[in-house]
This record gives structure tokens, C-alpha cells and sequence, in this order.
């Protein structure tokens, strides 16, 4: 009978051991799962973006200076071209004509001035007589310069090396003076002109400490079909800064000039202009992924697997980091789950698989 109830005690301890474990085992489960991550030292830059469109520096709009049907349009879109190469011919055979009749009239203008001033010198007629002839002359010889300049005008030329960018005629249009033939622009030159509000204006004007970029956001798909996005930057430098705010828009427009452009760049290309106006040396870094919605951050206390809410003060930030005080450097922030806790709670950590900074 003892060893029964010897037997019994040994099997009910057993089994409030494994429940005991069991309900440990449950309780920690059951904890809200996050990961953490220590500030790590770095540089860090303050920055500030804005959004704008590639320009060329100089967009040249070839107007004809006559107007005529297009015989010849030899120029396409996105041709190189240098300055006096013939972009469109009109036709010219109205405006020989009319060269023609000038010259006509000029010589018999011409002749009859060169009788008149031999006459005048032998006082046979009078000097009003020889004026009126020479201002005859001279307005004939006026009017056939002026026929000659307009036929070769029918020639139309590019007034300046660079690329075509548009060529919105077609040979047998009408060309006038109401639409250019052609839209050429140095695309060695390009530039970002960007109305920047009112706020900034202390920061950009007479300040020569800012250090710029631009960039744009490509697509490429993968050998497995995913999609994958990449930046492609360059240098660029602040070419102006109005000295006045727009009263109607509160801006003030600047116009950054892009280094280096190559094959990157192309006018119309939307991009965006991050510029740099403060540089933290051997800062303590965590990724700003560790503030929560209300801009707090929790704080993992390894002794208890407890959670503390705490306000940091943030010395700088950029799209990715921020920088703390270096009181902070050896403590354990909540990277992830920081969300869905509450202050004094106890977490499970997990290891990060991702972990930034």
C-alpha cells in the first residue's frame, strides 16, 4: 500500500512538472515577437529633396524667317546636327522672282542716277534732280538687298550645334513665322529649375556649404521576372538662386546644372534633387525604422526581456538613419514589432534577418 501511494506522489509530480513547463513554455510563445539592433557609429547627412523635370539649358526654336511650302526637311528627331546645317528648304522659286523684279528695277534706278550725275557735273541739271535720282536708286538698291536676303532665307539653318528634340513639319507643309521647324538644345547642358518654397530660402540663399544630387528611379526585371529598382545618380551644382519669393506661389525658383549627364539623363526625365546642408561625423546611427507612429522608441531590457517607451533626441536624419546621443550607443532599441507593445511589456526577440544599420 506504501509503494502504491509512493508510486502515485512520483506520477503526479511528474505530471505537474511537464504542465509547469508546459505553461512556461506557453507563456513565453505567447509574448509579442521583435527584433532589435544596437546603433552602430558612421556619417551621417542632412538633406532635404525636392521633385522636378530635366531641362536643357538652352532650348533654340528655329523660326523661318519667310514663310513657304517645306520642299526639302532633311532633319529627324534626335539627329546631331551642327550650326548652319540646312533643317528645311521652302520653296524658293516665288522669292527668285521677286529678287529678279528687284534687280530690274534696281539697274534701271541705276542707270538713270549714273546719266543724271554726269549731267549734274557739267551743271546741266540741278541738284534736286540728281538727289531725287540717287534716292531712287538707293531704295531700289535697298529693295533688291532686301529680295536677295529673303531668298536665302528659304534655306532654313540650325543657328547652333546640339540635338534635335523635335521636328513637327513634314515636306509640303506651310512654314511661317507662327511655328518653328525644329527644336534644338546642347544635351551637354541640362538642368533641374525647381520652385522651392519659401522655407528653405534662408538655407539656399548665399550659402555656398550645399552639396547636391540628382537622380531618377529605374525598373529592371531579373532573370526570375522580378522586378528590381536601382538609382542612377550624378553630381550637380547650383547654378542660380532667385534673390526674390514669388508672392502668388511663396517660392523662389533654382536651377541646379547636372554633371556629367552622358546617356543618364534626357529632357523630360522626371527626377528628384537631394541637397545636403549638414554633415554628422562618428554620429551613433539606427535606422529610423525603430520610431514608432508618434515618433517614440522602445528600448529592450536584456535582464528582464522587458520593454521601455522612451522620447530620443534625434541630432540629425536622413531618409534612412537617424543619429542619437552617444549615451544611446550601447543600448538595444526595438527594430521591429515596436508597434503592437506597450510600455513595461514583456517581448520574445527574435534574431533579425534583415537587420539595418
Amino acid at each position: 500500500m506504501i509503494k502504491k501511494a509512493s508510486y502515485f506522489f512520483l506520477v503526479l509530480s511528474a505530471t505537474m512538472l511537464v504542465s509547469c513547463s508546459a505553461k512556461e513554455t506557453d507563456s513565453s510563445t505567447n509574448l509579442p515577437v521583435v527584433s532589435v539592433v544596437k546603433p552602430v557609429s558612421g556619417s551621417l547627412q542632412e538633406s532635404v529633396s525636392f521633385s522636378g523635370y530635366v531641362e536643357a539649358e538652352a532650348m533654340i526654336y528655329v523660326i523661318p524667317m519667310v514663310s513657304g511650302t517645306i520642299k526639302e526637311y532633311p532633319v529627324k528627331i534626335g539627329e546631331n546636327v551642327k550650326e548652319g546645317t540646312i533643317i528645311a528648304r521652302i520653296d524658293s522659286e516665288p522669292f527668285k522672282q521677286q529678287m529678279l523684279q528687284a534687280k530690274a528695277a534696281y539697274m534701271g534706278y541705276e542707270n538713270t542716277f549714273t546719266r543724271i550725275e554726269k549731267l549734274y557735273k557739267t551743271n546741266t541739271v540741278s541738284l534736286q534732280e540728281y538727289e531725287s535720282a540717287k534716292a531712287q536708286r538707293d531704295a531700289a538698291k535697298a529693295s533688291y538687298d532686301l529680295a536677295v536676303l529673303q531668298l536665302s532665307y528659304t534655306d532654313v539653318k540650325a543657328p547652333v550645334s546640339g540635338t534635335v528634340l523635335a521636328a513637327p513639319l513634314a515636306v509640303g507643309a506651310v512654314a511661317s513665322s507662327q511655328s518653328p521647324v525644329a527644336v534644338i538644345a546642347d544635351l551637354q547642358n541640362q538642368v533641374v529649375r525647381l520652385e522651392i518654397p519659401e522655407k528653405y530660402f534662408d538655407l539656399f540663399y548665399k550659402n555656398d556649404n550645399l552639396r547636391a544630387e540628382v537622380y531618377r528611379t529605374v525598373t529592371n526585371l531579373s532573370e526570375n521576372s522580378l522586378e528590381q529598382e536601382k538609382q542612377i545618380l550624378a553630381d550637380c551644382t547650383i547654378n542660380a538662386v532667385a534673390p526674390f519669393v514669388k508672392s502668388t506661389s511663396k517660392t523662389f525658383q533654382t536651377i541646379f546644372e547636372i554633371q556629367d549627364t552622358g546617356e543618364k539623363f534626357k529632357p523630360g526625365m522626371f527626377v528628384k534633387v537631394r541637397v545636403y546642408y549638414k554633415e554628422l561625423e562618428n554620429a551613433s546611427l539606427l535606422p529610423a525604422g525603430v520610431l514608432t507612429l508618434d515618433g517614440s522608441a522602445y528600448i529592450y531590457n536584456e535582464e528582464d526581456s522587458t520593454c521601455k517607451k522612451i522620447q530620443p533626441e534625434i541630432l540629425g536624419e536622413d531618409e534612412t538613419y537617424i543619429a542619437v546621443p552617444e549615451k544611446y550607443k550601447d543600448t538595444v532599441f526595438i527594430l521591429e514589432g515596436q508597434n503592437s507593445i506597450f510600455d513595461g511589456q514583456k517581448v520574445r526577440v527574435i534574431e533579425n534577418e534583415n537587420p539595418q544599420g
